[in-house]
C-alpha cells in the first residue's frame, strides 16, 4: 500500500495572492450547508480561521486533514495491479 494526498489551500498565501475579492469567481467557497459564500464573507471567514490558528483549507473529499498544519495527512491506497 502507498499513500495519496489531497491538495489544500494555504489561507495566508491565498489572501496574499488574491487581494481583491471582487475579482474572485462566484462559488469558489461554500458554507457548511453547501450554499455559495460571497467573496467578502469568505475573506472574513478565512481571517477568523487564521486568528484561531488554522493555516489551511482542505481539498474536496479529504477526511484526514489537519487544519493547524494545513495538510492532508494521507490516505492509504492499493498499488496499481495489486490483488486482493
Amino acid at each position: 500500500m502507498n499513500q495519496s494526498h489531497h491538495m489544500s489551500i494555504d489561507i495566508r498565501g491565498f489572501l496574499r495572492t488574491h487581494k481583491d475579492p471582487s475579482k474572485w469567481p462566484t462559488g469558489v467557497f461554500h458554507r457548511d450547508d453547501g450554499t455559495p459564500m460571497h467573496s467578502v464573507e469568505a475573506v472574513h471567514h478565512m481571517r477568523a480561521l487564521l486568528a484561531k490558528g488554522v493555516t489551511g483549507l482542505p481539498g474536496t473529499g479529504c477526511d484526514n486533514f489537519d487544519p493547524m498544519t494545513g495538510q492532508c495527512l494521507g490516505h492509504e491506497r492499493e498499488e496499481a495491479g495489486a490483488r486482493k
